[in-house]
């Protein structure tokens, strides 16, 4: 059934539903994995493999929850997907591992894992709305299987390690069996695949995870799985080898730009520092000196002031106009004798009943 709705024949939608259901048990992705290497040996899978396979995803998650929106999914069925085609990568290899035919050249062999990966691509195309990141329905195919294999805790991803002692024993123990299996060229066409999708993004954002380029820049399991691929793949004519180091040549060219636009920031942020400090110290001296002055000329207000009612008080007795700032202040005999004066002109007063001595 997998094979007949790969290569565009006539399929029971609803069966082929019924058996995504069990997509968490590993002979469903061994199924689609087995019909996607047998497809692609023949030729090309079909054209609208990841529209087909979205409207099969979305019919699924209608039987099970009785909706296409997202939303109301639980997240164990969101992570299934993940799982699901990181399995089918692993059935790939298996496959190729498996099935090598005699006299079969490397040119050839590629071609045929270069389709199937291509389709596995397709497959994560359709399934991204339904995917564990909510984020992966805006963006590309090979974004969403860079997030699936970087989701799963044994994946791929690891394979190789058992040359690189140290990091070997760091990992889990349940991840050490596949650190220990080695690289195929099937690894080499795969990486070789996922460098060329990324590089047909033509992005060169490093500083984003949102889309593929950016999160591929910042996966070091990813990066390192690449330099391990690129290995293998070296000396052979192949097309993985060269569309992995162009990935990485515009990685790091894309750090650099990252790292010079922050040390361009930051001088510039530096600068408007100092420029803006500058510009406080002269604001202060401004206003110190403006100070200072009208301090001066209030001072000068002062003195002008003090100065007048000096001069006003020192002219009054010779100045009738200021009598009324300092009256004159009689002399104190001329007091003596006047208060004398009153005293004998005031009468004194009788006592009525009492005859006055003669």
């Amino acid at each position: 059934m997998a094979r007949q709705f790969l290569v565009g024949k006539l399929y029971d939608a609803h069966q082929l539903a019924q058996m995504m259901h069990d997509m968490q048990w590993p002979e469903v992705a061994a199924a689609f994995s087995a019909a996607i290497y047998q497809t692609a040996k023949g030729g090309a899978l079909r054209p609208d493999l990841q529209a087909e396979f979205a409207n099969l995803v979305a019919y699924v998650a209608f039987l099970a929850f009785g909706s296409t929106e997202r939303r109301v999914a639980q997240p164990w069925f969101l992570k299934n997907w993940d799982q699901f085609l990181v399995e089918c990568i692993n059935g790939l290899v298996d496959e190729h591992d498996q099935n090598r035919a005699v006299g079969e050249d490397d040119a050839q062999r590629e071609r045929t894992l270069r389709r199937a990966f291509e389709g596995v691509l397709a497959l994560a195309g359709g399934a991204k709305r339904f995917m564990s990141l909510d984020r992966l329905a805006d963006s590309s195919a090979v974004h969403a299987l860079l997030v699936a294999a970087g989701h799963c805790g044994c994946s791929f991803l690891w394979r190789g390690l058992a040359g690189e002692r140290e990091r070997a024993e760091a990992l889990p123990s349940r991840c050490r069996l596949a650190a220990q299996r080695p690289l195929t060229m099937a690894h080499a066409v795969l990486m070789g695949t996922i460098a060329s999708a990324v590089l047909a993004t033509d992005d060169r954002d490093a500083t984003t995870w949102s889309r593929a380029f950016g999160h591929y820049a910042g996966a070091t399991r990813w990066r390192d799985f690449a330099k391990r691929c690129a290995r293998v793949c070296a000396g052979r004519s192949t097309t993985a080898h060269s569309a992995i180091l162009a990935l990485e040549h515009r990685v790091q060219g894309a750090f650099a730009r990252a790292i010079s636009a922050a040390e361009a920031a930051e001088a510039a942020e530096a600068a408007g520092r100092v420029v803006r400090r500058k510009r406080t110290r002269a604001a202060v001296d401004v206003a110190t000196a403006n100070g200072d002055a009208t301090e001066r000329l209030a001072e000068r207000e002062e003195q002008a002031a003090a100065d007048a009612m000096a001069v006003a008080m020192a002219d009054a007795p010779l100045d009738p106009m200021h009598a009324w700032l300092s009256p004159p202040t009689p002399s104190t005999r001329s007091t003596i004798a006047a208060e004398r004066g009153a005293r004998a002109r005031t009468p004194r007063a009788v006592k009525f009943g009492v005859r006055r001595a003669e």
